[in-house]
């Protein structure tokens, strides 16, 4: 095999790489439906597609009723505990971000028989949201929400109010542009990059010798 015919081969491995991480990277959102009788007796519904599928949970639709954790919001620990009033029906628990892992979060709501996690966004965020990573946390749906939304749920069930939250599939989305997927982009143009010039350097050597 020529010189030639292995830097071309190197330039297509190099750029079949970056389109299968940039396929691994796509996000999927999720669609949040809640749904509440308020204090006048009024049903309330609200749906949005405003939730994002952990990179490592199942894309499948998830119900339950909202639960909170006892103490800490952010429900770390190993056991932490949830008020849940009744086991016997499927409840979603409602954590926030920070203080440990997003796997340690969703394991220890998982353990205690969550149907579902989702885990709201820092204060001063707004509704922003982020690509979630916790492979070892892949057993159960995983989503992130905004803060206000977050917040918004927490209130009512702080309130006594109960919410049911149905979690269902949004659409496919592109790569997710965060800090490890610019850092990916930019290893990948480097290298791609070297090896066109080393491809085109040795192409002008050749050419000089003839």
């Amino acid at each position: 095999m020529g010189k030639k015919t292995q830097h071309c081969l190197l330039l297509l491995l190099c750029l079949s790489g970056l389109f299968h991480y940039s396929a691994a990277f796509s996000f999927w959102t999720a669609k949040v439906e809640i749904s509440y009788v308020n204090t006048n007796n009024v049903t309330v519904d609200k749906i949005c597609e405003c939730g994002v599928f952990g990179r490592n949970s199942p894309l499948e639709q998830a119900s339950g009723i909202v639960t909170l954790p006892k103490g800490d919001p952010k429900g770390c620990g190993s056991d932490p505990v949830y008020n849940s009033n009744n086991s016997s029906l499927p409840w979603i628990a409602l954590v926030k971000r920070g203080n440990c892992t997003f796997s340690e979060k969703i394991n220890a709501a998982y353990r205690q028989g969550a149907s579902a996690v989702v885990v709201y966004n820092l204060d001063g965020t707004g509704n922003s949201t982020m690509h979630m990573s916790h492979p070892e946390g892949d057993g159960i749906v995983a989503i992130m929400i905004g803060n206000s939304q977050g917040m918004e749920v927490v209130n009512l069930v702080k309130n006594g109010i109960v919410v049911q939250m149905i979690i269902d599939i949004g659409r496919d989305h592109g790569p997710w542009m965060d800090t490890y997927w610019l850092y990916f982009l930019s290893i990948s143009f480097f290298i791609v990059t070297a090896a066109s010039i080393a491809y085109f350097y040795s192409s002008l050597q050749i050419v000089s010798t003839i």
